[in-house]
């Protein structure tokens, strides 16, 4: 079996990238550095579009930065802008079913 493509691969399988555009960060972070490379060099699969947005939410709330949710298979961009919460605020807990 070869290694998956975008139309063989699984579509639950996703990446966060810096944001590519010039969107302003949580409230007393920065803006994206409108690179568009890799934040997570993982990927991470997730149950659901939005528990792998709430994965996204809970690291550019930690980098105090704006991300984008890639699909990594059978998706295209644009891709989903996630802008998290300012510093010093608590974080939710990762939802289940996450893997890496």
């Amino acid at each position: 079996m070869g290694l998956p493509t975008t139309t063989t691969g699984p579509t639950n399988v996703y990446q966060l990238i810096d944001d590519y555009g010039v969107s302003a960060g949580p409230a007393g972070g920065q803006a994206g550095s409108a690179s568009g490379n890799p934040i997570t060099l993982v990927k991470f699969t997730a149950p659901t579009i939005a528990a792998a947005a709430q994965v996204g939410y809970i690291i550019s709330s930690a980098l105090q930065r704006p991300v984008r949710l890639v699909t990594c298979y059978g998706a295209s961009p644009p891709w989903t802008l996630i802008v998290g919460l300012g510093a010093n605020t608590a974080l939710t807990s990762v939802p289940s079913g996450i893997g890496y």
